[in-house]
């Protein structure tokens, strides 16, 4: 069986709740994506799941309101009913920690985020027996994408929704101004301090600067596109350094200079509006943003708009954000819910996943294929994308590590801390975090 697992996670341990999205390991090589249009299934069995009503907790949003839309063809075609028990996305983690941890067997599946893999893998089904009995086809999902489900070389979820962050530009006033799409950081801020009229508020580029876990993302990204990762191999902070000081010092000018007057009361839907409603030359954002920039009713850029990879500095990155299907340990129909998550992981429920407005793919034969490319002007951007990004590590203590960065990030752009104390104090606390959880020697 190849690329089970591909790297194993850090550590073992309970990941508190979190919405960020970060990112300490290697990239993938940057060749094209393997054009597998034809790749092979996993034999479905519609005799394990006649007549069965399986139950699914997910999340209280566009997710499942896309899901809707297709779901009830499992019935036609696999003779099954599938129940969707919604909950708010902020409190879906709470109620998974009561269900999973209670034992309740109220559920035969969940949609599981990534950095729970660790504190729900004791409570969930793990599927590299199904895997190899019935031959699911592990080579068509993006490997780093695929790692998303593997905790400790064992599976215990399916990816099926990838998310990374692209770059968002409009194209209209790069052209007027003869300005080429940028390829590196450096190119993007000199590109919207041009394209900007701050006097008019059009922003160089909406971006978030308040605590929060996507500022904490974005001092993340920029501390590893200037050439650094956040931890050594010994669980040291890795990044106090020039090239850590030169990435502070280029986020604190973003701040001043391009992000919107106010930024600090922008939040996450904050900057996406401020975009779409024409504010911003340049947002760098998680592709599911793309429907509100293309389709949302505030939007006046929706014909304006151009979709590309993340820049770079030193490297090119993008954080994976990876929602998983997994099965609990105590389903009441663990079979017929491996037979569900075949067949919603084929080809053909993936492109009813995207097109219903769901989210994307981690499937190279659904990434390559021109019907794919048809669903969204951002496709391209995406499948480059998917092949650059890179995953978090996952400690016990990742809510106390996102927290640091969201207090770190947030003071820098405030102008209360300089670059330098605001690497080095990041550094000294994540030492501090990894020397009190026993990594470091």
């Amino acid at each position: 069986m190849q690329r089970i697992s591909r790297r194993r996670l850090l550590a073992s341990g309970l990941v508190l709740p979190s919405s960020a999205y970060l990112s300490s390991a290697g990239v993938l090589p940057a060749a094209p994506l393997a054009l597998a249009q034809d790749a092979a299934e996993a034999t479905l069995n519609p005799d394990v799941t006649s007549g069965k009503e399986l139950y699914l907790l997910s999340w209280d949003n566009y997710k499942a309101t896309g899901m809707e839309t297709w779901l009830p063809d499992f019935e036609q075609e696999m003779g099954g009913r599938v129940v969707l028990d919604k909950v708010a996305s902020n409190s879906l983690q709470d109620r998974q920690i009561v269900s999973l941890s209670g034992r309740t067997g109220e559920y035969d599946l969940m949609t599981v985020d990534e950095p729970y893999m660790p504190a729900f893998s004791p409570y969930l089904m793990d599927l590299t027996p199904l895997i190899e009995r019935d031959g699911f086809p592990v080579d068509d999902w993006v490997p780093i994408m695929w790692d998303a489900g593997v905790y400790e070389g064992k599976v215990y979820g399916i990816p099926f929704d990838p998310n990374v962050q692209i770059l968002y530009y409009r194209q209209d006033l790069l052209d007027a101004l003869e300005i080429p799409v940028p390829t590196t950081w450096t190119e993007l801020y000199d590109a919207a301090m041009a394209a900007q009229d701050r006097d008019n508020e059009l922003w160089g580029m909406a971006i978030m600067t308040k605590r929060d876990p996507q500022t904490g993302i974005n001092l993340w990204t920029f501390i590893n596109a200037w050439g650094n990762e956040m931890f050594d191999e010994n669980h040291q902070a890795a990044f106090a350094n020039d090239q850590g000081y030169a990435a502070a010092e280029f986020f604190k000018q973003v701040a001043d200079n391009i992000a919107p007057a106010g930024h600090a009361g922008y939040d996450y839907a904050g900057i996406s509006d401020a975009f779409a409603t024409g504010k911003a030359v340049f947002m760098y954002n998680w592709a599911s943003n793309t429907l509100n920039i293309t389709e949302g009713e505030l939007s006046v850029v929706a014909d304006k708009v151009g979709f590309a990879p993340p820049p770079g500095e030193e490297r090119a990155l993008s954080m994976r954000g990876v929602w998983t299907m997994g099965i609990p340990a105590d389903a009441p129909n663990p079979e017929a819910a491996w037979e569900f998550i075949k067949w919603f992981t084929t080809q053909e429920s993936m492109f009813k996943y995207i097109e219903g407005g769901s989210g994307k793919s981690p499937r190279l034969s659904v990434l390559d294929s021109e019907r794919f490319q048809e669903t969204s002007p951002d496709s391209e951007a995406v499948a480059a994308t998917m092949k650059i990004a890179e995953e978090r590590p996952i400690y016990k203590e990742y809510e106390e590590i996102n927290t640091q960065l969201q207090i770190f990030a947030s003071q820098l752009t405030a102008g209360e801390l300089t670059p330098q104390e605001t690497i080095d104090g990041l550094a000294a606390e994540l030492n501090a975090i990894m020397q009190a959880g026993g990594y470091q020697q």
